[in-house]
């Protein structure tokens, strides 16, 4: 969501401050987090004093015998709801949920009949909430998610929530009708899954990776590809399936010695700079302590691209910071082969992975290439040209290797010519070393 924002005077806050010691608060050894628990449960008793009184928890009264509990996009939903109901339920929206104001609970639901509970996943608040009227004497009937009237899966949205409140409640909306029922086939919409953006080194890694492992394995033997967290996540699709196992944040490395150890099959891992940085850097050490034969690729685009573009220590950056380059992080923790390369030069990539393959025990490789839109976000500024590609139909022989093998989304079919939209290609020129029959150049 876009919107214009108005900035008031900013507060200048302290640049420096004074650390008081308190080594029962911040040495959590077992005799002080023993006196911390109890704290922690003042704290606690603190905190549900201020949930009573939160102008965060707000009542909108309604006319009938039933009521709504809700909290998050939740409230907001079942508050769209309850204003066309025209028997409209009391709504309590929790917006300070825990610890649960439970006096405010109570004097919201002693005369109601039926309360249905409102938000998204897990029933929490509902479980909470039953136990609590049932220890409080309360006979409100308490619906929800363990009743089938909310489901616990995915996100909710406004229809089902309308659903939800007519059917556990009996609330209508006044004078609304029923849609049309749509014709078959009238809503044929294609889904469109995320894909890396048309230019991005990433899919060049992993093309480049993908044809070493083929030449590598022979199709002999399926290899285990162990992912990370970040833009290049994407290569779990199709056409690469180079992700078999995610789980968070820098395991990549640590999961795939671990897949070393168990099997027999080639062991693939990646992870992207920044996160490299943020978690992957103590399964490398882990990787070269026990000479696990792995291959890591470093998917270096010199930011942190899927989150906006934040830096990294590896970054360049004015001021006063050192950068810290990866591959002498690399270097210094023991690894004996590693290479730098360019994935934009497919056939020099491709032999490097297929070495770094063949080497027994852990073998890195940094794919470096910077991420395409800040590349040409910078070109903009300098004024540089960004020239892009095109197809010479007259030469393409309708291989769809482009379409089915590299999978650039700037790529598109009419009947059976294949085209590249000129308003999606970043004009990497990738793709001109893809084509088996040379039919793509560079154009202005």
């Amino acid at each position: 969501t876009r919107g214009p924002v108005l900035l008031g005077a900013l507060r200048q806050g302290k640049v420096k401050g004074v650390f008081e010691p308190d080594p029962q608060r911040f040495v959590l050894i077992p005799g002080h987090a023993r006196i911390r628990h109890e704290k922690l449960l003042e704290r606690l008793q603190k905190a549900q004093a201020i949930a009573e009184k939160s102008v965060y928890n707000t009542i909108v009264p309604g006319n009938c015998k039933t009521g709504i509990i809700a909290s998050s996009v939740g409230a907001a939903y079942a508050r769209e709801v309850q204003e066309r109901c025209e028997d409209k339920p009391h709504l309590l929206n929790l917006g300070f949920s825990f610890p649960l104001p439970e006096e405010l609970i109570i004097r919201f639901a002693r005369d109601l009949d039926r309360i249905l509970i409102v938000e998204e996943l897990e029933p929490l608040m509902e479980n909470e909430i039953t136990a609590l009227l049932a220890r409080r004497g309360v006979k409100s009937e308490i619906l929800g998610k363990n009743d089938g009237y909310l489901p616990r899966l995915y996100e909710y949205h406004i229809s089902m929530v309308r659903e939800a409140v007519e059917k556990a409640l009996g609330c209508k909306e006044k004078g609304r009708e029923k849609p049309p029922a749509l014709k078959e086939g009238q809503l044929n919409i294609p889904v469109r899954p995320p894909v890396l953006c048309p230019g991005c080194a990433h899919r060049h890694t992993y093309y480049a990776v993908g044809r070493a492992l083929r030449s590598f394995t022979r199709g002999k033997v399926k290899p285990v590809y162990s992912s990370d967290i970040g833009c290049y996540s994407l290569g779990c699709g199709p056409p690469f399936f180079a992700a078999d196992y995610l789980l968070s944040m820098g395991a990549s490395i640590g999961a795939a010695g671990g897949f070393a150890q168990a099997t027999e099959q080639p062991v693939v891992a990646f992870i992207g700079d920044s996160t490299f940085f943020h978690g992957g850097m103590t399964g490398l050490i882990n990787a070269v302590h026990h000479q696990h034969n792995v291959t890591l690729i470093i998917m270096d685009n010199s930011t942190t691209a899927m989150t906006g573009h934040q830096p990294h220590p590896g970054i360049s950056l004015p001021g006063n910071y050192k950068t810290v380059a990866v591959e002498e992080v690399v270097r210094g923790m023991g690894v004996d082969y590693l290479e730098v390369i360019d994935p934009g030069h497919l056939k020099k990539a491709q032999e490097v992975v297929k070495k770094a393959l063949e080497f027994a025990g852990p073998a890195v490789v940094i794919a470096r290439s910077p991420c395409i839109l800040m590349l040409n976000r910078q070109k903009k500024k300098e004024g540089t040209p960004i020239n892009v590609c095109r197809i010479q139909e007259e030469e393409c022989t309708q291989c769809y290797v482009c379409l089915k093998n590299f999978a650039c989304p700037a790529f598109y079919r009419v009947g059976e010519s294949v085209h590249i939209d000129s308003g999606l290609c970043n004009g990497c020129g990738v793709c001109i070393q893809v084509c088996p029959a040379g039919a793509i150049e560079e154009v202005d």
